[in-house]
């Protein structure tokens, strides 16, 4: 995707996923990030760059036909899989909604290498056993397909306490009264450990600064977990 003719739109900034030009994107999060939501899907910062990375790095929009597992799915990015001719969509959650199959990706009722792709973005850190999680989900992927995992990134080892378990003690730890971990650099390490061969994706490698600057996107920071880790399995 390239980016619109700057001198034909009058607006500031232009969101990937809905194609939209937008005078601003809005404030978001607990500490609140500027020009982090898009006012009309409502992508974040994350999501514009997982959808980039779709389109530039990956086959998901080419033939053949692939097994597609979205875990958690964000409605921005999810209507615009459910239409494509070139996915078998399958979203799932924990707490389904409508539409949705229900999964505890501890413990997935499915056979061996059941998927060409899985999509799993901010969902790793709320599980306290993530390994187990990691395991199954290499265990279902298709030993010739690919996996991509988003976390929010902190620029220290991981800290996790299971010790820490009401809601306000886990957001003072942990920055969310829902999540169990910080993840920090060693990240890949987990999913390595899982059984992955792992490549971590920065924005800077997706992403040219002008795109990140009109997409509301930081180049060289962390900001809204939107570093990419993409899995294949490791069969040596």
């Amino acid at each position: 995707m390239d980016l619109p003719d700057n001198n034909r739109f009058n607006s500031s900034f232009f969101c990937p996923v809905c194609e939209s030009d937008v005078q601003s994107f809005l404030p978001f999060g607990l500490k609140q990030r500027q020009n982090a939501l898009c006012p009309n899907c409502s992508s974040l910062e994350r999501h514009r760059v997982a959808w980039l990375f779709f389109l530039r790095f990956t086959n998901l929009f080419t033939k053949p036909l692939k097994k597609f597992l979205h875990i958690a799915p964000e409605t921005c990015l999810s209507e615009r899989f459910i239409c494509n001719d070139k996915i078998e969509y399958f979203p799932t959650s924990f707490s389904p909604r409508k539409g949705m199959i229900s999964m505890d990706i501890r413990k997935i009722n499915l056979p061996n290498e059941s998927f060409d792709v899985i999509y799993c973005s901010h969902v790793l850190e709320h599980i306290v056993e993530d390994n187990i999680a990691i395991l199954e989900l290499n265990r279902i992927l298709d030993k010739k397909g690919w996996a991509v995992f988003q976390v929010p990134i902190f620029n220290h080892p991981t800290y996790e306490d299971f010790s820490i378990k009401s809601p306000n003690e886990r957001e003072l730890a942990f920055g969310q009264h829902d999540h169990v971990r910080k993840y920090g650099i060693d990240f890949k390490n987990r999913l390595e450990n899982g059984g992955f061969y792992v490549r971590h994706f920065k924005t800077v490698e997706i992403v040219k600064q002008d795109e990140a600057l009109k997409m509301g996107l930081k180049i060289g920071l962390y900001a809204g977990g939107a570093d990419i880790f993409l899995c294949i399995k490791d069969i040596d």
